[in-house]
């Protein structure tokens, strides 16, 4: 928190100094379309000339694989527009723990006014280095390939739409035009070639990042002994008994107010759960989780129910990385079952956990496993996500790749002078995030990005009619702003 105040420094500095720049080189100032502002400059073009004429033959076997990935890109841009939608329609409830909108610029302090836990703070220290990364490497990109089919770059600079700070250079637009298609496209998938590659170079850098100043130092579970039923086998929910129940009864039960059985702190937040019968077998859900599961056998009627079972962790509301049982420290999975065979049923034994940075304790009674008699039962899980398709198949190449340094059951923290790790660690998350974020959405089929010209550009080179593709680019661009305009109805409905 005391960074934020020295962040909040630095932003008002850098705004004093930028204004102030402006004002004096006021002459070199061009506003566009009444909202853009540009300060040109000629800095960056000796280099950006260089390199697009020296290294041709590079660039031109290179330009292949540009073109190549920029058409990637847009499919996974596509691909993750459709699943955005799909995500709107089909499940609410996490637009709800979502909360950004969908349509919303990277803007400093995003996480914070949304109040979103899963993304790190984004400071304006962060935007300003990460926004100078990504886009000097973006634009320097389309000049380099510009040079390289001679097409003149006339300057550099950087330009504000509001209060948005963006680079860019400034190509002969005549001389592109009349380039071959397939050098436009080179040009305009460069950006984004660029961008991949840089944020690949981070996750690299971030690695051995993390290698050198993380250590283990607890492990994290993310869920607490569950067991899948069949709705035929519920003897009772809270105190009403069901006899091989339907599912319009459990529907008709759910509408009534019903009080909780059990009720959990978990991270501050209070759980309220309700007891369930199933087979003589007491275990817990909440009721939000029972009426979703209700909806989806509405739709299936093969598929099981996922119920908590009756625990100590979930009647402790343990939560937060393990540190310690009874003083001595956890850093695997193995060093937890190892400590937990020291003990018996009905034992009792003390567990640290991290909350917000926080040591809390928990005294906890032991139970007997209900599958392995004399064996002790804490009652937590580990639940890996489950990935389909091609690109799941893809992200879970990666997470099985991320496993060999990063175990994801363990709680890593840094080694020492934590404060500063965590801020270059954050740093690096945002610079790898940002950049593969621009990567795709900017070559999204639409005329504000370079993926629009791309779409445009193919679709005229397979017609062979210039009248064709700008009514398919605009066609595709109104189906685009109006899925856009629908997510943000439901966003604002649901939030």
């Amino acid at each position: 928190m005391k960074f934020f105040y020295y962040d909040l420094i630095f932003l008002i500095v850098f705004c004093l100094a930028l204004a102030i720049f402006l004002i004096k080189n006021k002459k070199n100032i061009k506003i566009e379309s009444k909202i853009f502002v540009l300060y040109r400059t000629k800095i960056g073009l000796k280099l950006i000339n260089f390199v697009g004429i020296k290294y041709t033959k590079l660039l031109n076997v290179l330009s292949y694989i540009v073109i190549g990935a920029g058409y990637i890109l847009m499919i996974v841009s596509l691909y993750l527009f459709y699943q955005l939608l799909e995500m709107f329609i089909k499940m609410p409830e996490l637009v709800k723990l979502t909360k950004i909108p969908p349509i919303m610029p990277l803007i400093p302090y995003l996480p914070q006014m949304f109040k979103v836990d899963f993304l790190p703070p984004f400071y304006f220290t962060y935007w300003i280095i990460s926004i100078a990364i990504i886009a000097i490497v973006h634009e320097f990109a389309h000049g380099i390939f510009a040079r390289k089919y001679n097409v003149q770059v006339k300057s550099t600079g950087f330009g504000f739409l509001g209060p948005f700070l963006a680079a860019f250079v400034e190509p002969n637009e005549k001389q592109l035009a009349k380039k071959s298609k397939k050098e436009q496209l080179a040009v305009l998938s460069a950006g984004s070639f660029t961008n991949l590659i840089v944020g690949l170079i981070f996750i690299v850098i971030t690695i051995f990042f993390f290698m050198l100043f993380y250590s283990a130092q607890g492990i994290t579970f993310n869920t607490y002994a569950m067991s899948e039923i069949k709705l035929k086998d519920i003897q009772s929910i809270d105190k009403q008994i069901f006899n091989n129940p339907s599912i319009n009864e459990i529907k008709i039960f759910l509408n009534k107010t019903i009080e909780p059985d059990l009720q959990i702190k978990v991270e501050n937040k209070t759980v309220n759960l309700t007891k369930v019968i199933v087979n003589g077998k007491i275990c817990f859900t909440t009721l939000n989780n029972l009426n979703t599961q209700i909806k989806e056998l509405e739709k299936d009627s093969s598929l099981n129910i996922t119920i908590f079972d009756d625990s100590p962790a979930l009647r402790a509301g343990l939560s937060g990385p393990i540190k310690s049982i009874n003083d001595i420290q956890i850093r695997s999975r193995q060093d937890l079952e190892r400590e937990l065979k020291k003990y018996k049923p009905g034992d009792k034994i003390i567990i640290e956990s991290i909350e917000n940075n926080n040591i809390v304790i928990y005294e906890i009674l032991l139970a007997e496993n209900p599958e392995k008699k004399g064996e002790v039962f804490l009652g937590i899980g580990f639940l890996e996500t489950s990935s389909k398709g091609f690109f799941g198949g893809i992200v879970k190449s990666i997470i099985d790749i991320s496993k060999r340094y990063k175990d994801p059951a363990v709680y890593y923290a840094p080694n020492s002078n934590s404060d500063l790790i965590i801020f270059i660690a954050n740093l690096l998350w945002w610079i790898i995030l940002i950049n593969l974020s621009v990567a795709i959405i900017n070559m999204l089929p639409l005329g504000i990005f370079d993926g629009g010209r791309v779409f445009f550009l193919t679709i005229w080179a397979i017609t062979k009619s210039k009248k064709a593709a700008e009514k398919t680019f605009k066609f595709i661009t109104y189906i685009l702003l109006l899925v856009l305009l629908a997510l943000m109805i439901i966003w604002w409905m649901f939030i």
